[in-house]
């Protein structure tokens, strides 16, 4: 209930050095200086992701536990052994906010 808060009272509320309320102050200071706003909310997504760096494995790569095996990956790891680069680290963009349920076998 945070947002209400923010919305109805705290927005509306004077600013301690000004005369204006905070929502006036915001208002002119974005039209001054637009805010960059990603695209949609799929591209807000992809600039909020965490970062980690992973080893790519005969498995997969390790994430919490979990092993992602794709083709791609696999793929991947062949052209690197093929052409005798090492598999090194890599680096991982994965939502945090995203959970998977694994169905229950019973």
């Amino acid at each position: 209930m945070i947002h209400l808060y923010l919305i109805d009272v705290y927005s509306v509320s004077k600013h301690p050095t000004s005369t204006v309320t905070r929502l006036e102050m915001w208002q002119q200071s974005a039209a001054e200086h637009p805010p960059c706003l990603p695209a949609s909310p799929d591209d807000l997504v992809v600039l909020l992701v965490k970062r980690v760096e992973r080893t790519l494995s005969s498995r997969g790569i390790e994430l919490n536990g979990m092993f992602c095996n794709a083709d791609e990956l696999m793929a991947l790891r062949a052209d690197l052994a093929a052409n005798n680069h090492p598999t090194e680290r890599f680096q991982v963009r994965y939502n945090p906010w995203c959970r998977i349920q694994i169905p229950s076998t019973k």
